[in-house]
């Protein structure tokens, strides 16, 4: 039994209470019954000289709570009943009620005496009146109140009273299973509901023989009718059937009639206010003639909408999951391309720039080497796309307002655009003071990407490209569970035009690398991986919304910065000169070779070498030989991170850089964990080598 119980739920207290005291005005002793919270339930001719003087003085009250705190032990130990006689002289006894193991209360009788008084107890009276500061006569008559009942009258009276709490425990147990018993019909009647409720179908009948069908009233809520609205025959099934579902209902009813199989289908029937809600549909022959053909069908029909629609929720989130694991694998594999392919740029920038930096300018062969150096760049502008796709391209990033770079879009591309494009851009005042953290060039180039789409898409036929910027609270429910950036409020950027649109079969791959419905020579496939990439990589989300020969629409979400003022950009600045010892390790010839001739161009003192363990043993040889290690991280025997770690047990303050081609390879703590001073990315510029040399070396 449930054991969360209290003597008021279970006994009738008022009718207990008139009990008590007609049991006081036949035996005069006062009579209480106290719960073990000590909450008094019934208190009948309480004694004044208690009440009123000896639980109203603090020291006089000890001696009062004595008495509780004997009983209470004493209950608690399993005694059924107690007596005690208080230094004050007056005897109280007490009995526990206990119901189902339970301790309730207690039932009690006192104050009395077992003796009369004396004339020394009553002189001890008058002191203690004296002492405590009661008003001496009306303590004195208060005590005389007290009534006077011989030792045998009190075993009576306590022989009565424990009967008389084991009945209260008695009732108190009836009322407690009557109570049980009621919870239980009651909690019968709340599971009877429920299931009726959980398991609530329409019912319907089919009487083959007279062509007629019979819905339940649950049939008719089903469908947003009230009872007996309409006047249901079999070729209702086709006249509220959705097209697409009539078939199969058709042929399921037809092999039920010939009882090859169970009716068992889910499909859609119209529903009053015009929309189809989805329905599971079960049903059976259940009356055949002589011959065994059917002549009664019955079956049910259940509401599945919600399930139907949890199961789209459900498809579309696991379409969305294998889409951003596709991006993903794709994203690893173009930034293992693109680092490969900065191992193979940078000499070819790094030897050009030194030859255009060396040669007079007036050679005839300066002007093909500028532009071997020019093709160079932009294929490091493409390796930085692609690494942005990929995540793994570093960017430098500032505090703009987003208005500045749409505008300095809107004009180049209004003197690129025909005069059949229209070329508009709209932004909300509330948000023309709104900054986010972005790299300028990486936004400048995504929003030139998305207009340069919206060109083509519009070349032939003309149209309007627009730019929208406003205030986005939060994201769009459809990009909160993919998206792991936690940014609370965010900037969107609203990219449109009225072009010829993307057909549905292609909208899932537009941000797919080398993806492209464009004729050759109008685009790479680059430019929406690289936007999407840059996106993301700023904490961002994409979504893209268009229908064929209405237009598409591009929102850009990007969280809001929380910094008040917006930084400028630094102007570039030009390779500084050093002096130093350079141990520089790399194992790819070429890159070892043109490393060395930049850094004595720079004026530096070089150590090559193309193998860990080799540069190790040159530390191991010379520990304070060099000031500088400059070191690759993706190395055949030890990494460059394993050989930091091991040059610094050599010498602890080596200043380290690191190089890599492969942002994710590098973990900016773990570097720093391990002491590396700067993380530089392939293909290093000559003079972002020369300022990391100098900036460590004059600590």
């Amino acid at each position: 039994m449930n054991t969360d119980f209290i003597l008021e739920d279970i006994v009738d207290i008022p009718a207990l209470r008139e009990m008590l005291e007609r049991l006081h005005s036949l035996i005069g002793i006062a009579v209480a019954l106290v719960d073990t919270r000590g909450n008094v339930l019934v208190g009948v001719g309480w004694q004044r000289i208690c009440t009123d003087f000896h639980r109203q003085h603090p020291e006089s009250e000890k001696l009062c709570n004595t008495s509780d705190t004997f009983h209470r032990e004493e209950l608690e130990r399993g005694k059924p009943c107690t007596s005690y006689t208080c230094p004050h002289g007056l005897t109280d006894s007490c009995c526990s009620i206990i119901v189902e193991g339970k301790h309730l209360a207690n039932l009690f009788i006192g104050q009395f005496f077992l003796a009369p008084l004396t004339a020394a107890v009553k002189e001890r009276f008058h002191e203690q009146a004296a002492r405590y500061g009661f008003d001496e006569q009306d303590y004195i008559k208060a005590l005389e109140e007290v009534p006077v009942i011989s030792s045998r009258r009190h075993k009576e009276l306590l022989d009565f009273f424990t009967v008389f709490a084991k009945q209260i425990a008695h009732t108190g147990f009836a009322g407690l299973q009557l109570q049980h018993q009621n919870q239980e019909t009651q909690h019968s009647e709340e599971r009877y509901r429920l299931t009726f409720a959980a398991i609530e179908e329409g019912v319907w009948d089919w009487n083959l023989k007279k062509d007629t069908l019979f819905w339940s009233d649950h049939c008719y809520i089903l469908l947003g009718y009230e009872a007996h609205a309409l006047a249901p025959s079999p070729a209702i099934w086709q006249e509220l059937c959705h097209p697409e579902d009539i078939s199969k209902v058709v042929h399921s009813l037809d092999a039920m009639v010939r009882q090859e199989a169970p009716f068992a289908e889910e499909f859609r029937l119209r529903r009053r206010d015009g929309d189809y809600c989805w329905l599971k549909g079960r049903g059976r022959v259940v009356e055949t003639d002589t011959k065994y053909a059917a002549l009664r069908a019955v079956g049910t029909l259940i509401d599945i909408s919600r399930s139907k629609e949890a199961e789209r929720e459900r498809d579309q989130m696991e379409a969305q999951l294998r889409h951003a694991q596709k991006m993903e694998s794709l994203g690893t594999l173009a930034g293992g391309i693109a680092h490969d392919f900065n191992n193979i740029l940078g000499p070819v920038i790094g030897y050009t720039d030194m030859m255009l930096r060396e040669l007079p300018g007036d050679l005839p062969y300066r002007d093909p080497l500028k532009q071997i150096w020019q093709a160079g760049k932009r294929a490091q502008e493409l390796v930085n796309q692609i690494l942005s796709f990929s995540r793994q391209s570093a960017s430098k990033r500032v505090t703009l307002y987003p208005q500045s770079i749409i505008r300095e879009v809107v004009e180049l591309l209004r003197s690129t655009l025909p005069a059949t494009i229209s070329l508009e851009q709209k932004i909300e005042k509330a948000v023309m003071k709104k900054a986010v953290e972005a790299d300028a060039a990486q936004l400048h180039q995504v929003l030139l990407n998305l207009g340069t789409n919206a060109f083509h898409a519009m070349e032939e036929t003309g149209g309007r490209l627009t730019y929208e910027l406003q205030t986005a609270v939060i994201l769009p429910e459809e990009l909160r569970a993919r998206h792991d950036g936690n940014a609370k409020r965010y900037i969107e950027i609203i990219v449109s035009d009225t072009g010829q649109g993307i057909p549905p079969e292609n909208i899932d791959r537009i941000f797919e690398p080398f993806f492209t419905t464009k004729a050759t020579g109008k685009g790479t496939g680059l430019g929406l991986s690289t936007s999407y990439g840059i996106i993301r990589e700023h904490g961002g989300a994409i979504r893209v919304a268009s229908e064929v020969d209405m237009g598409t629409t591009f929102h850009l979400y990007l969280p809001e910065s929380e910094k008040s003022t917006v930084e400028a950009l630094e102007p570039e600045k030009k390779p500084v000169q050093g002096t130093g010892r350079v141990l520089f390790v790399d194992n790819d010839k070429q890159i070892v070779k043109m490393s060395e001739e930049i850094l004595k161009k720079l004026g530096y003192e070089v150590t090559i070498t193309r193998s860990s363990p080799k540069a190790l043993h040159l530390l191991h040889t010379a520990p304070d030989y060099y000031d500088i290690l400059i070191t690759n991280q993706t190395m055949p025997a030890m990494t460059g991170m394993e050989l930091a770690e091991k040059a610094h047990s050599l010498r602890p303050s080596l200043p380290v850089i690191l190089c890599t081609g492969h942002r994710s390879q590098v973990d900016k703590k773990a570097a720093g964990e391990a002491g590396i001073d700067r993380i530089l990315y392939k293909p290093i510029d000559i003079k972002v080598l020369g300022e990391a040399l100098k900036a460590i070396l004059i600590k």
